[in-house]
């Protein structure tokens, strides 16, 4: 699966954009099929920003985004939101 992590109007240390891949690879590992995903890092107001959009097997897609004050913390966030709509998109699937 292809995973891109961009930043936007900002610099963001690489450990955090490692961080961002590998959260992104163990939810894959739950989704059925995942096609590709893309995060997204930027500052807005003073808030870290980091977005996500997971493409899974038959169109079906994960959209999830999360602010705080530290990336880390938004990342987390982001994969918390991410994470439960996964679950419901597996208990619609019959999966569990």
């Amino acid at each position: 699966m292809e995973i891109s992590v961009t930043v936007r109007h900002t610099s963001v240390p690489e450990d955090i954009k490692e961080r961002a891949r590998e959260l992104v690879e163990k939810l894959a590992r739950r989704a059925h099929r995942p096609q590709n995903a893309k995060v997204v890092l930027y500052h807005e107001h003073d808030r870290c920003v980091a977005e996500l959009k997971m493409r899974l097997a038959g169109g079906q897609m994960i959209v999830a985004s999360a602010e705080a004050g530290e990336f880390r913390t938004a990342l987390d966030r982001m994969m918390d939101k991410a994470s439960a709509q996964l679950d419901k998109t597996a208990k619609v699937v019959g999966r569990q």
